[in-house]
């Protein structure tokens, strides 16, 4: 139903059937619609030979304001003539006397049959007579988030999440007008607008003030997904750091550094960089390779002096070295240039704490391998929280994929594809998008879900006996889990298996472990026996073993020999007292390469867990064969998780 203010005169000749609309035309005529709304006279839009000032409007958003008018008056049903002079933009430098002359012709003569307005910055700039004679001022409001959201949907077809409408809205109409064009995908967009605000910003400092190009652009950490308890943190790390910028909270009270774990293709940096992005500060990105690169190794230290002398002038920021193990570690016994790690790693913690200091900067460090990093780094006031991000779960790697598909299928049901992406990183799922959208370019249509089915990694079918052997391998875990948990703080939930194998493994069972729960020596040996239980289960149900439970990071053998190494190096809860390395340090098996004794206790430690892994499926192989029978029919088995639980998983079968 139309307003009755709104309401078109029959007795004027109809125009063509609106057409599409840019975004100066969308953001001036919402404004201008607004304005006289609020000043209670929007019918002069429907009026013959009405004259009404609107007053507020800025230089520079003048033309965006023109276009708007013109596009409410035709919206109206009115031809609109530019010739007739209908909007007199009396903005800027404009002379006192042209001003007079433009009234003194819209007072006497024939406005003609079409509304006129007359832009201005004050009501200064009107003359008396001229405010007197027409038919009603409005005055121009600012842009607020719901205009923009607006302006995104009719133009962009979609909008970005709240924070970023109000983010847009800090620019002036012209120069937003410039980010949002027809067919341009939103993320893109909101980058344009970063861009733009941080070149205001940077025209508005100092010379000396930071280039434009150290404010960053990119998504925000509330469009990332599947960062796990990281996006908790970084959170916090956004909402504080803005408190530090406006002065409401002091350097000592924050996080000052971080260290970001997880395998390769996660989005470390892309966190990193998010972080920044939602703080609004600039970001740096720098890492070893990039410093090295400059020559020798004075080359090398008086690079990282300049990047964090540069970080030091554009505090409050973010700072990343990527790939920080490249550093190296003083502690490394077998490092054939200690002398030169020494002095790289001496300089780079003067630069964390030293002299010079380095308040405002939050230096965050990105790392595959986490112990190769020297432990002073690591030490509180530097590097001294790790904040690990793992591969992405079901809910994850459905969020990254509608990310990176920028608003297409957007009503389409990913679910299905999602799980079938289990075990891929961020990166692997970007890729299998990018692929998907090269499909449906050459096809010269628009990416469906089929594509990215496609363009998945290829399906292996299971013979019979492996997956009988995958079956029985999860089985075990789930048995053994179930009578071993309450020891280990560590009880199995979910457990399925595919006949067909996808992402590397066909079966997977989930645990969820008991927080604030008392570890011991024997709660860690429970937790190796759970892990060597689809191993067990296998030799004792099918009279051997495979190769699922090994072979790369994460998988069965890999997580219990660390644990094993935990125990003797860092714990004390083996042969000895003394603390070789941090148990909150990675992957720890590189140290049985330098301990051949170590190696000999945790072989031990295994083969024990082992052979008691091997004892419970013994007395409990009917169960576990009637578990296996139950996955075999594609049962998934499922308890509920206790409420303050953290999930991990284990996987295994055939890889």
């Amino acid at each position: 139903m139309s307003r009755p203010d709104e309401t078109v005169p029959t007795d004027r000749k109809r125009t063509k059937p609106e057409r599409s609309r840019d975004a100066r035309q969308v953001l001036g005529r919402g404004l201008v619609v607004r304005a006289l709304r609020a000043a209670g006279i929007f019918h002069v839009v429907d009026r013959r030979a009405s004259l009404t000032m609107v007053v507020g409007v800025p230089v520079e958003s003048s033309g965006v304001i023109a276009d708007g008018l013109k596009d409410l008056v035709r919206s109206r049903g009115w031809h609109w003539n530019d010739g007739r002079g209908s909007i007199h933009d009396w903005t800027g430098d404009m002379k006192e006397s042209s001003r007079r002359r433009e009234a003194n012709m819209l007072l006497e003569n024939d406005r003609g049959n079409e509304p006129a307005f007359v832009l201005v910055e004050t009501l200064a700039d009107v003359p008396p007579i001229l405010a007197a004679a027409c038919d009603g001022i409005a005055t121009l409001g600012p842009l607020d988030a719901e205009l923009v959201g607006a302006a995104f949907s009719i133009v962009m077809r979609g909008q970005p999440v709240p924070d970023d409408l109000e983010l847009a809205a800090r620019l002036p109409p012209r120069e937003l007008a410039i980010a949002l064009r027809r067919g341009r995908p939103v993320p893109e967009a909101m980058a344009t607008v970063r861009r733009l605000l941080a070149l205001k910003a940077a025209e508005s400092r100092a010379p000396a003030g930071p280039s434009p190009l150290d404010f960053v652009h990119g998504p925000r950490l509330v469009e990332l997904h599947g960062l796990g308890e990281a996006s908790t943190w970084g959170r916090s790390l956004v909402a504080d750091l803005r408190d530090y910028r406006d002065g409401r909270l002091t350097w000592t009270d924050m996080d000052r550094g971080a260290l970001l774990t997880g395998p390769p293709g996660v989005g470390k940096t892309m966190f990193a960089r998010a972080l920044a992005t939602s703080a609004e500060v600039p970001f740096h990105a720098h890492s070893l390779a990039r410093w090295q690169a400059r020559g020798h190794l004075g080359d090398l230290l008086k690079a990282m002096g300049r990047a964090f002398d540069e970080a030091r002038a554009s505090a409050p920021c973010v700072l990343l070295v990527d790939e920080l193990d490249a550093i190296g570690s003083r502690d490394d016994p077998g490092d054939r240039y200690a002398a030169y790690t020494r002095q790289v790693v001496d300089a780079f913690l003067e630069h964390l704490d030293g002299a010079a200091g380095r308040e405002g900067v939050v230096v965050i460090g990105a790392t595959n391998l986490p112990d190769l990093i020297d432990p002073a780094i690591l030490r509180p006031g530097r590097l001294d929280r790790t904040v690990a991000i793992p591969l992405p779960d079901a809910a994850g790697r459905e969020g990254i994929m509608r990310h990176h598909l920028r608003g297409a299928l957007r009503l389409d049901d990913l679910r299905p594809v999602a799980e079938r992406m289990r075990g891929m990183s961020g990166a692997d799922i970007e890729r299998v998008v990018r692929d998907a959208r090269r499909v449906a370019r050459k096809s010269e249509r628009e990416i469906a879900v089929d594509d990215l089915e496609r363009a998945l990694p290829p399906v292996v079918e299971l013979s019979d006996a492996a997956f009988r052997r995958a079956c029985v391998h999860e089985a075990g875990h789930w048995v053994v889990g179930t009578e071993l948990g309450p020891l280990a703080g560590w009880t199995p939930t979910t457990a399925t298996v595919s006949r067909h194998v996808e992402a590397g493994t066909s079966g997977w069972t989930e645990f969820a472990r008991d927080r604030g729960f008392d570890r011991t020596r024997a709660s860690a040996l429970a937790e190796i026996a759970i892990l060597l239980a689809g191993t067990a289960a296998e030799e004792v149900v099918l009279g051997n073993r495979g190769d699922g439970s090994g072979g790369r990071p994460g998988s069965d053998l890999h997580v219990a020999t660390a644990i094993a190494v935990r125990l003797e190096v860092s714990h004390g809860l083996g042969a000895g007292l003394a603390q070789r390395l941090d148990a909150g340090r990675g992957d720890l098996v590189p140290e049985l390469l330098r301990d051949p004794s170590l190696l000999e206790r945790v072989e031990a430690t295994l083969s024990d867990c082992l052979c008691r892994a091997r004892e419970v499926v013994l007395e409990r192989r009917h169960e576990v064969e009637r578990t296996a029978t139950l996955l075999a029919g594609g049962c998934n088995l499922a308890r509920p998780r206790s409420v303050d639980g953290s999930r991990a998983s284990v996987a295994g079968g055939v890889r």
